[in-house]
């Protein structure tokens, strides 16, 4: 505390308070041929509080107050501030919690460094080095800056300036994002029209977005566009080819993606033991991969089971999601608008749905007339899901979500066996296989609702396989072959079938398609 000389009676005073917290940090770095580096490297996370005062009768003098700014972020520094510290009488002092308050002298600095002042990050420096000058911490600070004390500061502190804010307050936040503080960020980007905000808010809630759906204190305080912006930026990227090869005589099954650029196979993850089972079924909704489990244990004794699983490629995370009300060995998981549906299974002609908001399986119509849908092949197209091929070898059913009704139509092929069958827009693409002549491709237009032989090849001792789709490319894989099928409107054929094959497979085949993150992508905060 000082008394001005040139106003008697008039006094000011000025306060300075830093904290640093230095913590462990794991970096991955990208090298020359897509190799990752782990870099050990440290994150700091500052705290500094800066107070000045003036107590005076004459009204020229007035109140001042600048809040504590907070900022964090992987091996950063602070910039010089526009304040300079003077230690006094050539020591530099400092509050203890056993001694009062001593004072520090905290001048502003106009221009260029005066006398023997240290910049505020030196004095920072000098702090980290120094034990002695290093202020004991009053209280735990949560990792999550957004609490009731970050409101109060920006809400009733008016002489803070807007710029202040978004300097030091929304960059710490955006470095420290997680499920728990990503609406409040998000209100906060708003408030203060930070777009880089607001898009780190966006990926924290894509990235986990099935818990951000189940979450209605979250979920439900979100608008309309911004639910559209988080699901479109789930779906956003390079989408791949991703072979799951299940082998239950195996105590270990992978997932593999298919590079097209360079025609080779990479090992994605592997699959718990949990999930590894005999006649399981899969399907892709909104990036996640979802496994209804078949058949658990050894041959001779075989368990059918409801369990399903769910496989984020984003964060790498299994995780099990609620059963099924019965198990379905060899049934068909296919998803529309939303929702999965679990269809028939051996001895089965129950459906039932899945809604990932409720984490929660339902039974809908059943298939008609007690029919049991064994060995059929599923798809959805134009809003409504179509079943044949199996025991349902010469008719067409199609369920209607709306109504929630099934219809039987006659198809039109031949008696072979039909090994698969996908949409592409409008059309349903199903693939007969004959052992000695080879697949008969059969087109159905959901609209006109017309059957028609689109496209045939001969390959003898044909195997049967399974499809996925990327754009208008159906990827035909088994063990034996990897084939790509062009779905053009006017002339479909097979275009490639010397494409590599999965080296390493043992087991049945699964394939489907999947969004990857680039790689050195970190994972976000849950």
């Amino acid at each position: 505390l000082k008394q001005n000389l040139e106003h008697p009676g008039s006094y000011f005073s000025f306060q300075s308070k830093a904290e640093i917290t230095v913590g462990d940090g794991d970096l991955l770095l990208g090298r020359p041929g897509g190799e990752l580096m782990e870099v050990r490297g440290k994150i700091y996370d500052y705290y500094v509080e800066s107070a000045s005062q003036s107590i005076s009768g004459d009204s020229a003098y007035h109140s001042t107050f600048l809040s504590p700014a907070r900022r964090s972020c992987e091996d950063n520094v602070l910039q010089d501030s526009s304040f300079t510290l003077f230690p006094q009488d050539s020591e530099l002092c400092y509050k203890d919690s056993r001694s009062p308050l001593s004072p520090v002298g905290l001048l502003p600095q106009s221009s260029g460094r005066q006398g023997h002042g240290l910049s505020r990050k030196e004095s920072i420096s000098q702090i980290v080095e120094n034990s002695d000058l290093q202020i004991p911490f009053m209280e735990a600070r949560a990792s999550t800056p957004v609490n009731s004390e970050f409101d109060s500061r920006t809400d009733s502190s008016e002489d803070m300036p807007q710029d202040s804010i978004g300097t030091f307050e929304l960059e710490g936040l955006k470095c420290k994002l997680d499920l728990g503080n990503c609406l409040q960020a998000l209100s906060l980007a708003r408030k203060y029209k930070r777009k880089d905000l607001q898009q780190a808010a966006f990926k924290v809630m894509s990235d986990n977005y099935f818990q951000v759906l189940r979450d209605p204190e979250l979920y439900g305080r979100l608008k309309a566009d911004e639910r559209d912006q988080i699901q479109r930026l789930r779906m956003k990227g390079r989408r791949y080819l991703i072979v799951a090869d299940m082998d239950p005589q195996e105590t270990s099954s992978m997932l593999y993606y298919y590079d097209d650029y360079k025609d080779t196979w990479h090992p994605l993850s592997s699959i718990p033991k949990e999930v590894i089972s005999k006649g399981c079924a899969m399907c892709t909704m909104d990036n996640y991969l979802f496994i209804a489990v078949g058949c658990n244990g050894l041959e001779r004794d075989l368990k059918p089971s409801k369990n399903v699983f769910c496989y984020n490629p984003v964060t790498g995370i299994w995780k099990e999601i609620s059963p099924m009300n019965e198990a379905r060995p060899h049934c068909k998981l296919v998803a529309l608008q939303g929702y999965l549906y679990a269809i028939g299974g051996e001895c089965l002609y129950t459906v039932e749905r899945y809604d990932p908001r409720m984490d929660r399986w339902t039974f809908v119509a059943p298939l008609p007339n007690d029919t049991f849908a064994v060995a059929h092949k599923a798809t959805a197209c134009n809003g409504q899901l179509f079943v044949s091929g199996g025991t349902l070898r010469y008719s067409l059913l199609r369920y209607n979500p709306k109504t929630n009704s099934w219809k039987e139509s006659l198809i039109v092929g031949t008696k072979e066996r039909a090994t698969e069958m996908v949409a592409i827009r409008n059309f349903i693409y199903r693939f007969d296989v004959n052992s000695s002549l080879g697949i008969s491709v059969y087109r159905y237009h959901a609209m006109a609702r017309l059957w028609y032989e689109c496209c045939s090849k001969r390959l003898p001792c044909c195997a049967a396989f399974q499809c996925a789709t990327i754009d208008d490319v159906i990827y035909c894989v088994n063990r034996q072959f990897t084939m790509r099928f062009l779905a053009d409107e006017v002339s479909p054929a097979f275009v490639a079938d010397d494409l590599k094959v999965l080296p390493m497979a043992k087991g049945v085949l699964f394939p489907f398609v999947l969004v990857l993150p680039e790689k050195g992508t970190l994972q976000t905060p849950v």
